[in-house]
């Protein structure tokens, strides 16, 4: 056997069940799911996908787009971590602090509270 058959026969199946068992951890352990079943109502916004949040000890950096809907926000995992989403009714929501950083950031800051899932 030489170097090049032990790299794609030993090399590259590892890897890609690494890149595959990753995002399916994150996934799981931040409780986001793929689709959500609840009646989320008329959608308002959308955001980029600037948005970081730290879920459930899981941080992700401006990989988190935020939806906003009638009844509720749902929050949406970048498809390379897993696609993942999270449903956050605003009947369940408990902002638990604000800040709004001022001069030269623009970024607002809040943490909540919703049905076991905290997110900063």
């Amino acid at each position: 056997m030489n170097a090049e058959t032990t790299i794609v026969i030993v090399i590259l199946p590892t890897v890609v069940f690494i890149f595959r068992a990753i995002p399916k951890y994150i996934v799981r352990k931040a409780n986001f799911v793929k689709e959500v079943t609840e009646h989320t109502g008329p959608k308002i916004s959308t955001s980029g996908w600037r948005g970081c949040a730290d879920i459930n000890g899981i941080y992700f950096k401006n990989s988190i787009k935020v939806i906003r809907y009638e009844q509720g926000y749902m929050l949406k995992l970048f498809p390379i971590w897993g696609s993942g989403k999270l449903w956050v009714p605003k009947n369940e929501m408990e902002i638990i602090e604000q800040t709004v950083e001022t001069l030269f950031t623009f970024s607002k800051s809040v943490s909540i509270n919703s049905r076991g899932n905290a997110i900063v």
